[in-house]
């Protein structure tokens, strides 16, 4: 039975790639704290204790990635645009509705800085830290043709127990190329 829920949350949760598109108009850059919103400004939004089957008006999901496929609670990351603002979304899973819809709690919000024409947002299980698969690691990487995105910008944990964005070092920070040679 555990193996048809893996497959049940499987098929809906990878609703798209885990490289975000560049945003020349996302917010700015600004610091990340350890709070729950992560490089928020003064006017943006608190949506940190949303829970959600839909996104309310104004706002479009652009990606997102479970975290795991069989831990409890699960979590998830959801790239969100605001206008031409974009945020990384923690989110944790409540329920399903009666038609199977899953609903989803938002934990933390991570405002994304703009990226530069070259770069990328990794995030989805793509990213490895020291040579270790690691799915809590986001990073905003170089475009590059290799294997792996090794030049990286700036770098967060998505961290499920304390259910926030922590910036860390960029150091040991690679991330997997998901178009290298693919053609």
């Amino acid at each position: 039975m555990k193996h048809l829920r893996v497959l049940f949350l499987l098929v809906p949760a990878l609703w798209s790639c885990s490289e975000a598109p560049r945003n020349a108009e996302s917010a700015p850059e600004a610091p990340s704290t350890g709070s729950s919103i992560a490089g928020a400004d003064s006017g943006s939004v608190d949506y940190v204790g949303l829970r959600y089957g839909s996104l309310p008006s104004g706002l479009e999901e652009l990606g997102g990635s479970l975290l795991d496929f069989v831990d409890e609670p699960e979590y998830a990351l959801v790239l969100v645009a605001a206008g031409s603002r974009q945020m990384l979304w923690l989110n944790r899973f409540t329920h399903r509705d009666d038609e199977g819809k899953a609903h989803w709690d938002v934990r933390a919000v991570l405002q994304l800085p703009a990226l530069r024409g070259d770069e990328l947002l990794s995030y989805g299980g793509f990213c490895q830290l020291d040579g270790e698969h690691d799915a809590e690691v986001v990073a905003i990487v170089q475009a590059e043709d290799a294997a792996s995105f090794t030049t990286v910008r700036r770098a967060w944990r998505a961290n499920r127990s304390l259910e926030r964005f922590e910036e860390m070092p960029t150091s040991g920070v690679a991330c997997v190329n998901e178009g290298y040679d693919a053609f």
